[in-house]
């Protein structure tokens, strides 16, 4: 991420890197869609490698990675 810029939620678009609060995992940003619920962040697909899962995954920030994290660009 050295020489990418912070991105806030809100401003999050595809193509973005995802990192993990203890910037140790990251992931891409494949899919951004409107939160139905008014006030709230945009809902943000990730895919990333995932070993528990046992393949890349695509998965929601918010359920998956409990809204924790930060995004560049």
């Amino acid at each position: 991420i050295e020489g990418l810029q912070r991105v806030a939620v809100q401003n999050v678009q595809v193509n973005d890197i995802y990192v993990t609060p203890t910037m140790d995992y990251a992931g891409l940003v494949v899919r951004v869609a409107p939160n139905p619920l008014p006030g709230k962040p945009p809902v943000i697909t990730i895919r990333h490698d995932s070993s528990s899962q046992g393949c890349v995954a695509d998965n929601d920030f918010g359920s998956h990675f409990h809204v924790r994290g930060t995004f560049y660009r």
